[in-house]
């Protein structure tokens, strides 16, 4: 399925700076530009020349996937910043943010473990990624060229931007964005939920695991914090709270709590499957229903039997509902039309997320 958000791609640029300011990459153009690395590393048999381009390679994976700059990167000791085991990556900042802890996915654990494992690091005890920069920049606008982007698209501080487009986007809370740029100042939290330092590394690996994944059955998911715990004599109510300010309630069994050790303020994520979330048009009708979520009309995919309806929040986040083609009293909802989802608190399933190290495959 086509996703509904705002296309991703670089905004009309002129000369100004303030134009230039404004571009970024897709996530699509930016994996694209990580394709094109790989294939001019396999392009060359010369042991010399594929072990620099493993590093040039490596250099810009970091920044797309850390949101470093440049200079942070230049400067990383791989055989002492990043654990491979952890997925996990020590980034010196200005004296002010200090050192930060950045996750990161598979692909960048499987191209360091690849730049490690030849032997030519023996010649560079500390400082591997100590490559000039405008021979590196010179390299990312090549590759750029090579995969159709423009070259200019692939200087070190817009990839760094794209990062951080693509985190928003991925409705990852500001204050953690922040975070993991290494962006300081004033903090500017949620005005429902308070992030703190273990809250925005748990919300950080949560984001990197659907990032892995990347699994469509991720659609009406969201993730938050326990806020409330309402125990009956036979069923919990529960609602947590999202990043994005809404407001969840699940109802379970009192079995299914104590197997999730409930508590406040943990995190869960919530599940509803589209065949339970009734779509409705202008205002919200009287409904018994325990959550209720406006948004507008981005995406309506019709069949034969069925239509899917795709609902964009205030925040960005995007709720699938699908409901049959018959009935007397069809909504013929179309783009643009504002609506309501609305769904019931035994349709809100509760999952628990792990946080395991991330393993990397060495085969």
């Amino acid at each position: 399925m086509k996703t509904s958000s705002p296309p991703l791609g670089p905004v009309q640029s002129d000369s100004s700076k303030s134009s230039r300011d404004r571009d970024y990459l897709s996530s699509d153009q930016l994996d694209r530009l990580a394709t094109s690395f790989a294939e001019w590393g396999r392009a060359t048999k010369r042991a010399d020349i594929l072990f620099s381009r493993k590093r040039i390679r490596t250099v810009y994976l970091i920044i797309r996937y850390t949101g470093a700059k440049l200079g942070e990167v230049l400067g990383l000791d791989l055989h002492k910043d990043i654990d491979l085991g952890t997925g996990q990556i020590n980034i010196a900042g200005s004296p002010e943010i200090g050192i930060r802890t950045v996750k990161f996915p598979r692909k960048l654990a499987l191209a360091v473990h690849d730049l490690l494992s030849d032997p030519a690091c023996d010649q560079f005890p500390e400082r591997l990624l100590a490559i000039d920069p405008g021979h590196l920049r010179r390299k990312f606008y090549e590759r750029a060229e090579a995969c159709g982007i423009p070259r200019h698209l692939a200087n070190p501080g817009i990839i760094r931007r794209s990062r951080a487009m693509e985190l928003v986007r991925d409705e990852v809370p500001l204050p953690v964005v922040n975070r993991i740029m290494g962006i300081g100042g004033v903090r500017q939290a949620s005005t429902m939920l308070d992030f703190s330092e273990q809250d925005m590394q748990r919300i950080e690996h949560h984001f990197l695991a659907r990032e892995n994944l990347r699994k469509s059955s991720a659609r009406n998911s969201f993730f938050g914090k326990v806020a409330r715990i309402t125990r009956g004599s036979i069923q919990t109510e529960v609602q947590i709270l999202t990043p994005g300010g809404h407001a969840i309630t699940s109802v379970i069994t009192n079995g299914s709590a104590t197997r999730l050790n409930l508590q406040e303020d943990m995190f869960l994520s919530a599940e509803i499957k589209a065949p339970w979330i009734i779509l409705t048009r202008d205002e919200m009708p009287p409904t018994s229903a325990a959550n209720a979520l406006q948004g507008v009309i981005t995406e309506v995919q019709a069949g034969s039997i069925t239509t899917e309806h795709t609902l964009s929040l205030k925040d960005g986040t995007r709720i699938c509902a699908i409901s049959t083609n018959s009935g007397s009293n069809p909504l013929n909802l179309v783009t643009g039309d504002r609506a309501w989802a609305i769904f019931d608190a035994f349709a809100v399933i509760l999952h628990l997320d792990a946080n395991p190290p991330l393993p990397v495959d060495n085969g």
